[in-house]
Parts: structure tokens; C-alpha cells; sequence
């Protein structure tokens, strides 16, 4: 998706200076087609963690919490 704003940005600045303009507008970026994947694609789906990742992970930030409190200052954390 960023690449497809990317082209689309790049292709009405390419319009704006060749029509003389050097501006941006609404209707020079209704000028630009949109590539296929832009308007095909949905956004991936997030994954569920498991119950075990959770906790480990929530074990991990307890251990860290605990050596920040232990450090000398909060730069070493």
C-alpha cells in the first residue's frame, strides 16, 4: 500500500510540473490510476497470540520491570 501512495504522489507531482502548476490537487491525483493490488487487496488479519505466549511474554516484562527498579538509573534500562 505504501508503494502504491508512493507512485501516486509521484506520478501528480510529475503532472504538476509538467503542466506548470508545481502544485499538488485533487484533481490532478484523480489523474493517477490506481494500481490493481491498491484496490484489491484487503490488510492482513492480526494473529491471535496464544494463552502460553501471553504469558510468557508477560513473565518477561515482570523481569524486566524488576531489573529497572534494581538499576542505577533509568538510563539502563
Amino acid at each position: 500500500m505504501i508503494g502504491s501512495r508512493s507512485q501516486l504522489i509521484r506520478g501528480t507531482a510529475i503532472l504538476a510540473i509538467d503542466d506548470g502548476s508545481e502544485k499538488v490537487t485533487r484533481a490532478l491525483l484523480d489523474d493517477i490510476p490506481i494500481d490493481y493490488a491498491a484496490t484489491s487487496s484487503t490488510p492482513p488479519r492480526r494473529r491471535a497470540i496464544s494463552c502460553s505466549a501471553a504469558s510468557r511474554i508477560r513473565q518477561l516484562l515482570t523481569e524486566l520491570g524488576e531489573h529497572c527498579q534494581l538499576a542505577e538509573g533509568p538510563t539502563e534500562c
